[in-house]
């Protein structure tokens, strides 16, 4: 068993300690607390975990991780994605075309 406790939402923190443990590739369930998404989707693409439990007792930070990872696993471009996420770039076209078949319904 193994717990880790982070209050500082750097994702390097939770990529320092999992980096550290010596097991096979996506063998970890890993629990955490969803806040701005960004260590959640790090840990997510960790070799070593191969579940993560992400929770938030905001839902709005919950339906940001949901956009994040649509944003991720969209088709694109590095600028495209940091333009909509930091500054809002393409709006309701991005949204439209891009993220919203890769969004559950209620987000």
């Amino acid at each position: 068993k193994f717990m880790l406790v982070s209050n500082n939402e750097d994702f390097r923190v939770e990529t320092a300690c999992l980096n550290r443990l010596d097991v096979p590739a996506s063998s970890l369930r890993v629990g955490m607390v969803t806040g701005g998404a960004d260590s959640t989707l790090t840990v997510l693409m960790h070799p070593s975990v191969g579940h993560v439990l992400s929770f938030d007792p905001s839902p709005l930070q919950v339906h940001l991780l949901h956009l994040k990872l649509a944003v991720a696993a969209s088709d694109l471009s590095a600028d495209e994605a940091t333009g909509f996420l930091l500054r809002g770039e393409g709006g309701k076209a991005v949204f439209k075309t891009g993220l919203r078949d890769r969004l559950p319904e209620d987000t």
